[in-house]
């Protein structure tokens, strides 16, 4: 992970060393969206001055708990694709909406709950890994600002997602229609 921040982080001061364009003329914008779940690199390229398209590569390692006695703790990667049109509010501030696929791919090992250890605390026996893929039809609808005199991109969307296909059993069901919340801080160029 430090060497994938670190490696932004080159590429970030490269493109602020090399960059001589004129705010407007910034076609182009890298950077890390966050939401609940996932951490992604994200890049944006506009089409035309109302149109553009945003790629997404994230990453998610976490555990979560099921039903009481098992736990599972995924390695998923997510990639997605969205076509955006995009209208300007006021200067430097827009709002968009967007349509596009995402999918998800990776492993997941389930856990059992076990006897208590001598600290009292449980312990947890390894069970089956689990392939999972995933691909949905999402959307999006957002509000982002750009900074006038620097090259900085802040914005905000919302983004429903319907599962269209699924590989993999899910012992506690699963929901058809997930929603996240993201925020996303981009260098423009």
């Amino acid at each position: 992970m430090k060497k994938i921040i670190l490696s932004v982080a080159f590429v970030l001061g490269c493109l602020t060393i090399a960059n001589a364009q004129e705010t407007n003329s910034r076609q182009n914008a890298l950077g890390l969206k966050i939401c609940d779940r996932i951490t992604s690199v994200s890049f944006q390229r506009y089409l035309s001055s109302a149109n553009r398209l945003e790629l997404n590569l994230g990453y998610d390692r976490r555990s979560i708990r099921g039903d009481g006695n098992h736990i599972f703790g995924n390695s998923l990667f997510e990639v997605s694709a969205l076509y955006q049109w995009v209208w300007q509010l006021s200067p430097g501030l827009k709002w968009y909406i967007g349509a596009g696929i995402d999918s998800f791919f990776g492993d997941t090992m389930w856990y059992y709950l076990g006897p208590p250890g001598a600290d009292g605390l449980p312990t947890y026996k390894a069970g089956r890994p689990t392939s999972i893929r995933e691909l949905r039809a999402l959307g999006n609808i957002g509000i982002e600002y750009s900074f006038r005199n620097f090259p900085l991109q802040l914005a905000i969307d919302y983004k429903p997602r319907v599962l269209l296909l699924k590989r993999y059993a899910d012992p506690w069901g699963y929901s058809v229609v997930e929603h996240s919340l993201s925020f996303a801080a981009r260098w423009r160029f």
